[in-house]
């Protein structure tokens, strides 16, 4: 490491512990520091509308409010169909690591 200049040295109590560093890159500049009191809780942290679709199955991603099935469903209603994992994930736009995890958790 480097050895920081004498005002730079933070004060006792004001060392980050090791897990609270950011890695390089992710440090926001000055004048994107949130004040304190305005970091929103993580319930409260915007989500794609595609991972809500996904986890609660509700809604299209349209907006048309029509009713959409699970992921899991939807992916073992195709596999059962015929259609590849990799067709399945390139359809429903998912990963094809998670295809074939609902496929082989259904086949137990």
């Amino acid at each position: 490491g480097q050895i920081p200049a004498a005002g730079q040295i933070p004060a006792a109590g004001q060392i980050p512990a090791a897990g609270q560093i950011p890695a390089a890159g992710q440090i926001p500049a000055a004048g994107q520091i949130p004040a304190a009191g305005q970091i929103p809780a993580a319930a409260d942290a915007p989500r794609s509308s595609e991972a809500a679709q996904n986890e609660a199955g509700s809604t299209t991603a349209d907006g048309s409010g029509e009713p959409v099935a699970p992921l899991r469903v939807r992916v073992l209603r195709l596999y059962r169909q015929g259609i590849s994992v990799e067709r399945i994930a390139s359809r429903l736009g998912t990963a094809i690591g998670e295809v074939e995890l609902i496929v082989s958790l259904d086949e137990r």
